[in-house]
């Protein structure tokens, strides 16, 4: 099986997120690794650990976001054989919770892969409010 090319790992991976915040987890749960060892550390709210809570958590968070429009700007990308990060500003402007209003988020997210399979799978997301310089 031939390995999927990273630069399509992360078009696949930002679509997700774009699709996330319109409300919809289940390409961003199908980008997660299958293995207990997945990580997510929140914008707001606790260190989640283990496949069941990370999908449980991205599943409660993804009902929070409605309507978004999202781009994505790649600050660092660094690729091995067999493992990768990523560091992206994601900004966002999307109905939070029930406000009628749009609003704007401006986030630093790492995201650290492994290659499983010959699939880039997503290990660890780490997110946290991005202030423009």
């Amino acid at each position: 099986m031939l390995n999927q090319d990273f630069d399509e790992a992360v078009k696949k991976y930002n679509k997700a997120m774009y699709d996330f915040f319109k409300g919809n987890p289940a390409p961003i749960n199908s980008i997660y690794s299958g293995s207990d060892e997945i990580s997510l550390a929140q914008l707001s709210g606790s260190f989640i650990l283990g496949r069941n809570k990370v999908t449980e958590t991205v599943n409660q968070n993804a009902t929070k976001y409605r309507m978004g429009n999202t781009n994505f700007e790649t600050l660092v990308k660094y690729v091995t054989p067999d493992f990768a990060y990523l560091v992206q500003v994601e900004r966002t402007n999307a109905k939070i919770g029930g406000a009628d209003e749009f609003s704007s988020l401006a986030l630093r997210v790492t995201s650290i892969f492994r290659l499983e399979n010959g699939i880039w799978k997503l290990l660890h997301r780490h997110v946290d409010s991005y202030s423009i310089p």
